[in-house]
């Protein structure tokens, strides 16, 4: 039992040692002009949301989601029906 919980000691430390030097030597990420400026609209865009503007369409997809659902079931003879 103690040599399990010195292997697993060892192990952690040993994960917990090459996941910090790797995040440690990753390169900055570079972005190049076009995609900045499409950033920069997103940002502008979201800012001027009005904010019932999203619980609208999350209210209005879930609505059309409840009214086109339909549920098949086919019985033992093969039979199908459906129903809302």
């Amino acid at each position: 039992m103690e040599n399990r919980l010195k292997l697993l000691a060892i192990l952690a430390f040993v994960f917990v040692g090459f996941t910090s030097k790797a995040q440690r030597h990753t390169p900055p990420v570079k972005i190049d002009s076009a995609t900045e400026a499409r950033i920069a609209a997103l940002e502008l865009k979201v800012a001027r949301q009005t904010p019932g503007l999203s619980h609208l369409v999350i209210v209005g997809l879930t609505t059309f989601g409840f009214a086109s659902n339909r549920t098949v079931t086919t019985d033992d003879a093969g039979n199908q029906s459906t129903s809302k």
